[in-house]
């Protein structure tokens, strides 16, 4: 039996794809297999599978004639692994090559179902832009009401371990959607809420490419995402009558971050899109964050003040024509109201 299932859905990123898979396949940690989907890909990366294939026998391939989404290809990975945990790798990111020993090791001292680690943010131009990482007691075995600011992070899925067993006997998988992504959000959400083991370490071991853009996705597609991801979270969280206020609260500071991502990148030609994902992505965070004190103070002090009020009132049309000519005020509003110091706050059922 294999100890880590490394599972890579594959579409559109030959450039990086090697360098991916020469991270999967020189794991210190030797009881692994590694699950290439290929999802409708380019000749060139159908070509680099093969070659793999026959140097390493830890090689599966499974073929997609088409691209079939990025939910179906990991769930057929899923239901193909053999390993006693589950791990996720994106095509155009890479590992370190002790990723999967340390986690694995870790994940077994304590039985978990899922370990999470901190992961290295990059791009062409940077070895490292960031490191992500969370406040969290690295010995501490939890649930997720106890620490629901990972909800306002980013759901990193590919930093994680997951227990096969844990994931088969929960029904948990992925949307499989016909649009390009952002399945990820309601696969993260379901696993740690099911969850009744987890573990957090600052270790980084994930190299997670921030500047590959997904080519299929349109740019409405990119505006409207967002709120799809939010929505079918939201839609679990009610089917399960989730009550929790802090899961709630770190929830609506990631779609506050969502909301300042769609104005900064939408064009004039797509502004009456935009302002119906934001209206709708305010009423998804309804109140939630009005039991943050910080934020309420900040928000009463800011409300009548020339610009700043466009937002808070939800004429989003006029704030998103507004940034073009006031890029400096609309950069410190930003800052300020998606700052996680000013919102976060840790609530309590």
């Amino acid at each position: 039996m294999y100890k880590v299932s490394i599972i890579i859905p594959i579409y559109n990123a030959q450039k990086y794809l090697e360098k991916c898979i020469k991270s999967a396949v020189n794991q210190t940690l030797k009881e692994i297999e590694v699950i290439c989907i290929n999802n409708g890909s380019s000749d060139i990366e159908q070509n680099i599978l093969k070659e793999y294939s026959r140097k390493s026998p830890k090689i599966k391939i499974i073929n997609f004639e088409i691209n079939q989404g990025y939910g179906k290809a990991v769930n057929e990975g899923i239901k193909s692994a053999q390993g006693e945990y589950i791990s996720i790798l994106e095509s155009d990111d890479f590992v370190d090559s002790n990723m999967m020993e340390f986690l694995y090791n870790k994940a077994k001292e304590n039985d978990v179902d899922i370990i999470k680690s901190a992961y290295i943010a990059f791009n062409e131009y940077s070895e490292k832009l960031y490191l992500n990482d969370l406040d969290i007691d690295e010995n501490k075995v939890f649930k997720i009401n106890e620490y629901p600011e990972f909800f306002s992070k980013h759901p990193s899925i590919w930093t994680c371990l997951y227990k096969r067993s844990f994931l088969i006997s929960n029904d948990i998988c992925f949307i499989e959607a016909e649009d390009t992504g952002w399945v990820d959000n309601h696969f993260s959400v379901k696993s740690l809420l099911m969850a009744k083991k987890i573990q957090y370490v600052k270790d980084a071991f994930y190299h997670y490419r921030v500047d590959q853009q997904d080519s299929s996705s349109t740019l409405r597609e990119g505006l409207v995402l967002p709120y799809k991801a939010s929505l079918q979270v939201h839609n679990f969280l009610n089917e399960k009558g989730i009550e929790n206020k802090g899961i709630y609260t770190n929830l609506a500071i990631r779609e506050w971050a969502y909301i300042k991502d769609i104005i900064n990148k939408c064009p004039y030609s797509e502004i009456s899109c935009a302002q119906d994902v934001i209206k709708n992505l305010f009423d998804l965070i309804g109140d939630s964050l009005n039991d943050n004190k910080k934020f309420m103070k900040f928000k009463k002090k800011i409300y009548k003040k020339s610009i700043y009020y466009l937002l808070l009132k939800r004429d989003i049309k006029s704030f998103i024509k507004k940034r073009f000519y006031i890029k400096i005020r609309y950069s410190s509003l930003t800052r300020y109201l998606l700052c996680s110091r000013l919102l976060v706050g840790r609530g309590r059922k």
